[in-house]
């Protein structure tokens, strides 16, 4: 266990991941000598956008495209997945002609899902961390791609656009509330005993998908350690009435878990 500032100390942690997301930062939690408690309230479903897929690689192979933006490991993920159902010679002639434009990341792990490339990762892993690294580029005209969640948000299209690039976002998969939620009268018994110290909500998805599914208890998680990913995060939190205590600099389930174990030792 890592001691020190590093320390859950026993204490329990929500997460909303979904189960296929959340086994690395369970082990994570444990290691720092907490308890994990899930909370999957969302599933992911992958989406197949062929045809845009099909423009991307035309543009792609005619060199028309100046950035390619991942902005999860998901999105990788998903499109790995369409391009390796193609044939193999499409998949040679993608994978070469990404190593000639530019590469970002949102955050190492999106980077690490991108390791046969160069990649550049933003220093702050949100839509403003990405607008304050491109903005200084010439964009005007410039084609950028961005992979992503159907249910984003439209801040980095909308700045970008401000800076006359030429945006095209293919959505590779989307976040639904899950159809199979079996936890909410032993999550309501263990809160109202107080076997919950804190709760990490990862996305403002997370957040609106708690309280359609727990309208009534904005004042009782209040008395909790609550933790928000990131500061949109923190703002949807806000519109239900919720103060986030802890908000990591590094807009991760890793970091999100070191600033709590930081706070709770202040």
């Amino acid at each position: 266990m890592v001691q020190g500032a590093n320390d859950l100390r026993g204490r329990t942690i929500v997460i909303m991941r979904a189960l296929n997301q959340a086994e690395e930062t369970v082990e994570l939690i444990k290691s720092m000598g907490g308890k994990p408690y899930l909370l999957p309230m969302i599933k992911l479903k992958p989406l197949k956008p062929i045809s845009k897929i099909k423009s991307f690689i035309n543009d792609l192979e005619s060199g028309k495209i100046f950035s390619i933006i991942f902005m999860s490991v998901n999105s990788v993920k998903y499109f790995y997945k369409i391009i390796d159902e193609m044939n193999i010679e499409v998949n040679f002639k993608v994978r070469e002609a990404m190593k000639n434009t530019i590469l970002i990341a949102v955050g190492p792990k999106t980077a690490k899902a991108l390791e046969e490339f160069n990649v550049i990762i933003p220093r702050e892993f949100s839509s403003n961390g990405l607008i304050e690294y491109l903005k200084d580029l010439d964009l005007k005209n410039k084609i950028i791609y961005i992979f992503r969640s159907k249910d984003a948000n439209s801040i980095l299209r909308e700045n970008l656009i401000k800076y006359n690039a030429i945006v095209k976002e293919i959505y590779l998969y989307k976040i639904s509330l899950s159809s199979k939620f079996h936890f909410k009268e032993k999550f309501l018994k263990d809160l109202n005993d107080g076997r919950i110290n804190a709760i990490i909500f990862g996305s403002s998805k997370n957040v609106r998908a708690f309280f359609q599914i727990f309208p009534e208890l904005k004042s009782l998680i209040n008395k909790l350690t609550i933790v928000a990913i990131g500061p949109i995060t923190a703002n949807t939190l806000m519109n239900y009435g919720v103060k986030a205590d802890v908000i990591p600099r590094d807009y991760t389930f890793e970091g999100a878990l070191r600033a709590l174990a930081d706070f709770w030792s202040n």
